[in-house]
């Protein structure tokens, strides 16, 4: 069985319900691509979209992401920074790029604690082509001086987030609104009361179970109606 927990990865946002945070801020999109990948704990929570596309410079993390095989996903072993500059020339409107890079150093405690760190003007080209990007863009960082004048203008949202040394106020900065606030992100809001919920939880449970007893082709090519079903309803609130 292969671990997806990434509470333990540097930099992971699979920490006191961030990732939700953040997916609650993420714009509409119908495709979507995170070139630092990392382990994808914003990707592993939000909304399936109708092709995603998970960029590394780490072969481990690479390797990791193929034993896992995520349906409807395409996983490169890659530059981000070249995947986000390639994204400005030719990235569809409906394309959202989540960019979780490496932070600034200076913002750091520690300066180094990926195999792949990124200098200063790393972080400028990766700046220079975000802003130059036609599609939805969100970035994930510490405030500093760089991003804070590169990205004026952009929304922005901060939260405090307890990271292994002390608590550290994390900024989303968007290029476009959030998604409609139709769209529910924590499941077990649904329902009027209890026992509506435990309905709806129970329904979802039977549904999973007989999805897992699938033979793995059959329970690919269901996973995929429903990710193109989901880009259907997404293509009809665009319209």
């Amino acid at each position: 069985m292969i671990e997806t927990s990434d509470t333990h990865y540097p930099g992971s946002k699979a920490v006191s319900g961030f990732a939700e945070w953040i997916c609650e801020r993420l714009p509409d999109h119908v495709y979507y691509a995170e070139p630092f990948a990392g382990k994808g704990g914003v990707f592993r929570q939000k909304i399936p979209s109708l092709r995603s596309f998970l960029i590394d410079r780490d072969a481990e993390i690479v390797d990791w992401w193929n034993r896992i095989d995520p349906p409807g996903t395409i996983v490169s072993l890659g530059d981000g920074i070249r995947f986000c500059e390639l994204a400005a020339e030719w990235g569809p409107d409906d394309l959202l790029v989540y960019i979780d890079a490496p932070y600034l150093p200076e913002t750091r405690v520690k300066k180094k604690i990926y195999r792949y760190e990124m200098t200063f003007e790393d972080h400028v080209r990766l700046l220079t082509s975000a802003v130059n990007c036609r599609c939805s863009v969100v970035i994930s960082g510490y405030s500093s001086e760089l991003y804070e004048s590169t990205l004026k203008g952009w929304n922005r949202y901060s939260r405090w987030v307890q990271t292994r040394g002390t608590p550290r106020e994390e900024i989303l900065w968007t290029n476009r609104d959030p998604v409609s606030s139709s769209v529910v992100m924590e499941y077990s809001e649904l329902g009027e009361s209890f026992r509506e919920r435990e309905r709806i939880n129970r329904k979802a449970q039977r549904w999973a179970s007989r999805l897992m007893t699938m033979p793995p082709g059959e329970r690919r090519a269901v996973m995929l109606r429903m990710i193109d079903a989901n880009f259907g309803r997404i293509r009809n609130r665009q319209k």
